[in-house]
């Protein structure tokens, strides 16, 4: 399984009542588009850079900004779900970007792949993430 297989599979398959969709898009089908009911979308797309570890901030931007959101929760299903062929991942600044952590380094059996990731929303209006606040990711994740 390639990076984009795993990070689809784990956003498809994980039952997160705000999305919707999981595309995949690019050259090869290398980037994942993620899809929320509002119309955001969050993208995953290969990249190359100069990289720094960084956390996820303490506090949180709104859930409209959903880069961050996204790599939490892939964070969250990549720990669950503990994909075969994934040895390590670390979230990353990438040197020429703004927002940090803006990606994720993937160490899987092949290589390390670093995945920048952004959003995007074609209007104002959002969800509430109270409306899923008891929605946990399942223990029996697997991809």
């Amino acid at each position: 399984m390639t990076a984009a297989d795993i990070v689809a599979a784990l956003f498809d398959s994980c039952g997160h009542p705000d999305i919707i969709g999981v595309e995949r898009y690019g050259k090869n089908d290398q980037a994942v588009m993620v899809r929320y009911r509002a119309g955001a979308e969050a993208f995953f797309e290969p990249t190359t850079g100069k990289t720094a570890p960084v956390d996820l901030p303490e506090q949180m931007p709104a859930y409209k900004f959903r880069a961050q959101h996204a790599l939490k929760l892939l964070v969250g299903l990549l720990e669950a779900a503990k994909p075969a062929g994934v040895t390590g991942w670390r979230l990353v600044s990438i040197n020429g970007v703004d927002l940090a952590p803006c990606g994720i380094e993937l160490r899987t059996d092949s290589g390390v792949v670093l995945l920048r990731v952004f959003g995007g929303s074609p209007t104002g209006l959002d969800a509430d993430p109270s409306e899923w606040a008891d929605w946990r990711i399942p223990d029996s994740l697997t991809v």
